[in-house]
């Protein structure tokens, strides 16, 4: 008998109080966060755990939010992708990633109900891909 885990969500910003009020803010979702102050933790995380999406902070020292969306979409491209920021312009295109890398872009301060709509958007969008993976006929 097989048990479905709930989905993975992995939350990676360098300021501890943002990773809290996400985790607040998650709490009731029918997902788990996983949460961290170190990119490079995130990346070792996602080689144990199969994360669902990804939200990471744009500005960040030592790998930034474009460089790690880089890395884990290197490991797993299925993850989606959303990138917090606090620049004028979120919606900007930057040079690292290439176009579709980032599922979305959200500037901070976030709205509490559009973050969350779009990790429930997030998530769909991963449950939508892998099931077109699963329905594809295999090679012979």
């Amino acid at each position: 008998m097989e048990t479905t885990q709930p989905p993975v969500v992995l939350i990676v910003d360098d300021e501890q109080n943002i990773l809290r009020s996400l985790r607040r803010l998650f709490k009731r979702e029918p997902f788990r966060t996983v949460a961290t102050t170190d990119p490079y933790e995130a990346l070792s995380c996602l080689r144990h755990e199969p994360v669902a999406v990804l939200v990471t902070d744009q500005r960040m020292p030592d790998l930034d939010g474009d460089h790690l969306i880089a890395r884990v979409k290197a490991l797993d491209e299925r993850v989606v992708c959303i990138r917090l920021t606090g620049y004028p312009d979120p919606g900007a295109p930057t040079p690292t990633l290439p176009p579709g890398a980032v599922f979305k872009t959200i500037a901070k301060p976030w709205d509490d109900g559009e973050i969350t709509a779009a990790v429930r958007e997030a998530l769909e969008h991963h449950e939508r891909a892998a099931a077109a993976v699963n329905q594809m006929p295999t090679q012979p």
